[in-house]
């Protein structure tokens, strides 16, 4: 399975007072059969990353893609 993030940006609580982005204009893709790590310090985006890998959480600008399927659209 391959996956493919295009330009994703993610921002919590839009239109609040506490809005925060998490994610900006991130691209990265993942090849069929690769092993990837996720580091980085607390409130550095790792775990809304993985989120949107796993379509729990659809982002506010760019676009999600596992296997070719835009997991983008509602």
């Amino acid at each position: 399975m391959s996956i493919r993030l295009e330009d994703v940006t993610y921002t919590y609580m839009r239109g609040t007072p506490f809005e925060k982005t998490a994610l900006q204009h991130v691209s990265l893709s993942i090849e069929e059969g690769s092993f990837v790590a996720i580091a980085g310090h607390t409130g550095s985006g790792k775990s809304t990353l993985v989120q949107h890998l796993a379509g729990i959480i659809a982002p506010t600008g760019g676009r999600v893609f596992v296997d070719d399927v835009d997991l983008s659209d509602p």
